[in-house]
């Protein structure tokens, strides 16, 4: 099961509900997302995720533009103005 936000109407905000995840394919997780067993691709990740945090990163979807953190999906237009900013 996973944890999905939906939206419910405009103006009714959203709301959190158990959805079912699609079978995987034949050969499970390996045949869906190839490399996930690999241990370097695993150290990376965690390399990465470590230089993240250390960074300032607090949840997800978290952006850096520059030394500038952004925090949520809402802040994308702050993010492209930032961009051209900048430039």
């Amino acid at each position: 099961m996973l944890l999905k936000k939906f939206t419910l109407a405009p103006g009714y905000g959203q709301q959190w509900r158990a959805v079912r995840l699609p079978d995987l394919p034949v050969g499970g997780r390996a045949a869906a997302w190839p490399n996930t067993e690999d241990q370097a691709v695993k150290d990376e990740l965690l390399s990465n995720t470590n230089a993240s945090v250390e960074r300032g990163t607090f949840g997800s979807p978290t952006f850096f533009v520059g030394d500038e953190i952004f925090f949520g999906k809402d802040r994308l237009v702050e993010i492209e103005e930032e961009i051209e900013r900048q430039k």
